[in-house]
């Protein structure tokens, strides 16, 4: 089968074939470790040709065993490090295959993770388009409104779940069914070897592919934005703005850096009463 599905029990929990009989079908993958990620992809068949990827959330979970907030960031970046370095030597691997990364979803049992979550997306995003390749894509598909979890805070609900999993395979088959245009097929004289028209055409083609994603994008975020300065509004201490990656000389490796921001009650000032790092 040339679809495969590595997810998180979120993922595996909700994903049945005849509940999206609309979509393609997908060999499901369960995935739970960074060695149980690491084996599927470093092992991958030569007619496995999509891939879609939602396991972040449960190798950070993993990671992060430290309660101390430098020693935390650490961990965050070594576990995400560690993520993209599987995904970037099997795309360069096997560069006839499409890998979707999902970006991660909330993980309500983890304090931390919930206050580090906007930095953690982010980061996710950062390095997907660090890498570079052209068959690495990366996606955001719910909404931090529509996830809803049970009493353990860790599974979605079944409605919940069943937003997610949609919206993996909408987005997943956007980008599969995307163009594929090689400019590297170069003969010695570097003429190209494919007919101009043809290229043009196909050039046109992706452009007006990625003009539509853009603008759906940039809908979601603004509405996933509100959302969460609503939900940022709500508390007065939190890992804001300051908490960002850092890049030293490019190797594939994200940085963290950790500050602290304890909002005051504010009374017609604006800005964070202190700073500590």
């Amino acid at each position: 089968m040339s679809r495969i599905l590595i997810g998180s029990s979120n993922v595996y929990r909700n994903y049945r074939v005849s509940k999206f009989g609309g979509h393609k079908e997908y060999s499901m993958m369960r995935c739970t470790s960074i060695e149980a990620f690491e084996a599927y992809l470093d092992n991958l068949e030569a007619s496995e040709t999509k891939i879609v990827i939602s396991v972040l959330e449960n190798l950070l979970d993993k990671a992060v065993t430290s309660e101390d907030k430098k020693e935390m960031a650490e961990e965050i970046s070594a576990a995400i490090n560690g993520y993209f370095g599987i995904v970037e030597a099997a795309a360069k691997a096997n560069p006839g295959t499409t890998f979707v990364l999902i970006d991660p979803i909330l993980r309500p049992k983890l304090e931390w993770y919930d206050q580090a979550y906007d930095m953690i997306k982010e980061t996710h995003k950062e390095g997907a388009n660090k890498i570079g390749l052209i068959n690495i894509s990366r996606v955001d598909v719910i909404s931090r409104a529509s996830q809803q979890f049970e009493q353990d805070g860790v599974h979605l609900t079944a409605a919940s779940g069943k937003i997610f999993v949609s919206g993996i395979l909408d987005e997943a088959e956007k980008i599969f069914k995307a163009t594929f245009v090689d400019l590297g097929d170069l003969d010695e004289s570097g003429e190209g070897t494919s007919n101009d028209a043809s290229v043009v055409a196909r050039i046109e083609k992706l452009e007006s592919d990625m003009a539509e994603r853009k603008w759906n994008d940039n809908l979601l975020f603004a509405r996933t934005r509100e959302e969460l300065d609503t939900e940022e509004s709500r508390h007065r201490t939190c890992w804001g703005p300051g908490l960002a990656y850092q890049r030293g000389p490019w190797k594939g490796v994200l940085h963290l850096k950790i500050i602290y921001i304890n909002r005051p009650v504010l009374k017609g000032s604006v800005g964070p009463s202190e700073m500590s790092e």
